[in-house]
Parts: C-alpha cells; sequence; structure tokens
C-alpha cells in the first residue's frame, strides 16, 4: 500500500510535465502563426530595393543566382539578374501585366495577368495556414537584421516543407528555404542587402528604349482560365486526375507552348496548396508520325509521366514521385466490372 501513493505522484509527475510541455509547444505555434500572418500582412505593405541571393542544384552543382530586387506595394515589383545563367535578364511587374526582357536576344515577352483570379492572394495565405504548422526555431541574423527562423512544417507526411527568416521589426520576410517531401533542401534564398526606400514609379516597367527596340511577343500563358475556356482555345478536351492530394485546390488552367518546338497548342493545369504547386501538361496531338510528344523527355527534378490514346501528360511538382504517379494513374478511365 506504501507504493500506491508513490505512483501516483509519479503519474502526476509526468501529466505535469507533459502539460507544460504542451504548453510550450501550443504557445509556440500560436506566436509562430502571429508571426507569419504579420508578415502576410508586410508583404503586400513595405517598399523596398535588395540584393538577393539564391542557391539551387542543377544535377550535382550548386549554382549561384544574384539580383536586384525592388517591391513598391501593392503590385510592383522588378527583378534584375547580375549573375550568370540569367545575366542581365529583368523582369518587370505591375498590377495589369508581367515583362521579361532577355537582353541577348533583345527579346521582350508580355504576360497579360490582369484578369487573375480576385483575392488570389488571400486564398494563398488561407491555404498556408490550413496545410502548414508554423514552429518558431529562433532567431539569426540575415541582411544585418535580426531575423525570427521559422519552420512551415507540413500536416501532412510527405508533403514539402518550407522555412522562413522574417524581419523582427517590419515583419518582411528575408530569406526562405525550401525542401521537397523527402526533406532534401532545393533551394535557398536570402538578402544580402536590403534597404526600405522605394523606386519611382517608372522603375516598374520597361524603358522607352527597350519598348522600341526590342522584339515583341505577348503571351497567356501566365493568365489563369478555367478548363472549359482553356479546352475550347487548345481544340481538345483536358483529362483531370480523379485523385488530387488533400490541402491542394484547383489554382487555374492555361494554355502552354509545348517544350518540342512543335508549335501545336498544350495545356497546364495547376493545383496549389499554398506554398508549393503540382502542375499538369497536356499535349493533346501526336508530334512525330503518330509518336506522343516528346516534351516528357525533358529532364525534371520529381515528375510522373503517361500517355493515354496518342496523348502525353507530364506531372511535375516539389512533392513525392508516389503522389505524381498516383495522380497519373488516376487519368486512367475506371475498369469495367464483370456482369
Amino acid at each position: 500500500m506504501k507504493r500506491f501513493p508513490a505512483l501516483v505522484g509519479a503519474i502526476l509527475l509526468v501529466a505535469a510535465a507533459f502539460g507544460v510541455w504542451w504548453l510550450r509547444g501550443f504557445n509556440n505555434t500560436r506566436r509562430a502563426t502571429a508571426i507569419v500572418r504579420r508578415a502576410f500582412a508586410a508583404e503586400m505593405k513595405l517598399p523596398y530595393t535588395a540584393m538577393s541571393v539564391t542557391h539551387f542544384r542543377v544535377g550535382k552543382k550548386l549554382v549561384e543566382l544574384k539580383a536586384l530586387v525592388a517591391k513598391r506595394p501593392p503590385n510592383m515589383r522588378r527583378i534584375h539578374y547580375i549573375t550568370e545563367p540569367l545575366s542581365g535578364v529583368t523582369v518587370w511587374q505591375d498590377k495589369g501585366r508581367t515583362y521579361r526582357y532577355e537582353p541577348k536576344g533583345k527579346q521582350l515577352e508580355i504576360y497579360d495577368k490582369s484578369q487573375h483570379r480576385p483575392g488570389r492572394s488571400v486564398e494563398e495565405r488561407a491555404l498556408v495556414l490550413r496545410n502548414y504548422r508554423p514552429r518558431l526555431e529562433g532567431m539569426d541574423t540575415v541582411a544585418d537584421r535580426p531575423a525570427y527562423r521559422i519552420f512551415l512544417a507540413p500536416r501532412r507526411p510527405g508533403e514539402p516543407s518550407k522555412r522562413l527568416w522574417i524581419d523582427q521589426e517590419t515583419y518582411l520576410k528575408l530569406g526562405s528555404e525550401d525542401y521537397d517531401g523527402d526533406n532534401h533542401l532545393l533551394r535557398e534564398t536570402h538578402f544580402q542587402e536590403i534597404d526600405f526606400d522605394a523606386l519611382e514609379p517608372e522603375g516598374f516597367r520597361p524603358p522607352a528604349y527597350i519598348m522600341s527596340a526590342a522584339h515583341r511577343t505577348y503571351s497567356d500563358e501566365a493568365h489563369s482560365r478555367s478548363v472549359a475556356e482553356v479546352s475550347e482555345a487548345i481544340g481538345f478536351r483536358i483529362r483531370l486526375p480523379r485523385y488530387v492530394p488533400v490541402g491542394y485546390v484547383f489554382d487555374g488552367a492555361y494554355t502552354y507552348a509545348c517544350e518540342c518546338g512543335c508549335e501545336k497548342p498544350a495545356a497546364q493545369v495547376r493545383w496549389s496548396n499554398g506554398l508549393n504547386t503540382i502542375s499538369m501538361f497536356q499535349c493533346g496531338d501526336p508530334c512525330e508520325q503518330g509518336s506522343a510528344c516528346p516534351f516528357t523527355a525533358r529532364p525534371r527534378p520529381v515528375k510522373s509521366q503517361i500517355a493515354i490514346g496518342g496523348q502525353s501528360f507530364l506531372f511535375i511538382g516539389e512533392t513525392t514521385p508516389a503522389t505524381l504517379e498516383r495522380m497519373a494513374q488516376s487519368l486512367h478511365p475506371a475498369p469495367t466490372r464483370p456482369r
């Protein structure tokens, strides 16, 4: 009988320790969520000019890419790359259009973004907190500024994850790391320098000499539409997978220039979970004497491809190969049951 009070005491100590651990975790998540929400708001309000550095892998090679970036809320952005392989390439974006200038070929691509779905950014923020659990890991210094280090842990195993560095004073995102579904680092980006001053509005549009001298092409590849609208535009029915991972929602359909160079119409359908996207590309016609379109042969880090009835399908996304394969296989019509 003397052991009974001791056992009860031990159980109470364990329960108390568990309660403290749970409360700390709960408070950490709540604080991290509040920081992420403020970062979403800061992104839409703060002007800045900065130097960004990105590292990513191409095969076994680690590539460093530097760029001069600028933001003028709510819709104006500019990115000017200063290192190879994109040295000299400049991207401008305003409320209505995105411009991408390639100096080597004097090529200016213009994308119409004026008809994107209203409220899309609000939906994406809600998706992030629905699909990811923020966790405050500590403090670091980025661009000589103290920053919160926050890990966005996926609520479902096998999904990609992300780490953010958020400025302690302004709550602007100063850096990020992207991981695939197997927790392998895909890329990391951080600001090396930052100044909270905005460029003049003229700095967010191509200058007159580029507009007059460049060969201009217009594309609606970045213009989101419904599946029915894209099907009508490209002239064949878009086949959709019956399986889409939990947490992902339809993000838009697009016309797409077939990568094999056959100049025949193709389609892209995209799903998003707030941070990451999965894309399906469909080429509707055989390209070479009845063969399936070879655009699926292009090397990609994570992909699944399938051909059905002369049409080629490619799924890509920063998720697991098994997820993409399951989506691809769900394109097949259901087998008929024997009577």
